[in-house]
C-alpha cells in the first residue's frame, strides 16, 4: 500500500512538471500572402522582419518612410482585436519563402516557425516598395493580457527576429 501511495505521488509530480513545459499550438490564418509597404520618401530606416499589431491603435507604419498599401490597410482594419492579433513578417520575392508551418505558445513566448527562409538572388527590392510581408491573423485563446516575447525562426531553430509586445 505504501508503494502505491509513492507511485501516485510521483505520478502527480510528473504530471505537474509536464504541464509546466507544455506548448499550445495557436490557430492562425494567412489573410494576405505577399503585400509590400509603399515607400513614401527617401530615407535610411530599415523595416523590421517582424511586426506585431494587437489593437486598432497600432495600425501605423513601422517607420516614417513607408505607409500601408490600400490592401494591407483594408485587411488590418477588418480584424477583431478582442479575439485575435496580427503578425506581419517579411517574406521576400521567392514564391515559397516564409511559409508559416506553426505558431506555438510556451508560457510567455510565442514561436513562429517558418518552412524556409532564403536570402540572395531572386530576393530583390522593387523601386518604391519594400519586400513583401505576409499578414497572419492569430486567434487569442487562454490568458494573454501581458508582455509576450515573439520569436520568428526557421525550422531547425535559426532565429530571424525577436520582438516583445503587450497582447491585451
Amino acid at each position: 500500500m505504501k508503494n502505491l501511495w509513492i507511485l501516485v505521488i510521483l505520478l502527480f509530480i510528473g504530471l505537474s512538471f509536464a504541464g509546466c513545459s507544455s506548448s499550445q499550438t495557436l490557430q492562425f490564418n494567412v489573410i494576405l500572402e505577399k503585400v509590400p509597404f509603399l515607400v513614401t520618401s527617401q530615407g535610411n530606416q530599415p523595416v523590421p522582419n517582424l511586426i506585431i499589431i494587437a489593437s486598432q491603435d497600432e495600425i501605423v507604419p513601422p517607420t516614417s518612410v513607408v505607409e500601408f498599401s490600400a490592401a494591407m490597410f483594408d485587411s488590418l482594419e477588418k480584424v477583431d482585436f478582442e479575439k485575435s492579433f496580427i503578425i506581419l513578417h517579411l517574406v521576400g520575392q521567392i514564391p515559397d519563402n516564409g511559409i508559416i508551418t506553426e505558431i506555438a505558445r510556451r508560457k510567455d513566448t510565442v514561436h513562429i516557425t517558418l518552412q524556409n527562409y532564403s536570402v540572395g538572388p531572386g530576393n530583390y527590392e522593387l523601386r518604391g516598395f519594400t519586400l513583401p510581408y505576409q499578414i497572419t491573423i492569430v486567434e487569442k485563446r487562454g490568458e494573454w493580457e501581458k508582455e509576450i516575447k515573439f520569436i520568428l525562426e526557421v525550422e531547425g531553430g535559426d532565429i530571424i527576429a525577436q520582438e516583445q509586445h503587450y497582447i491585451p
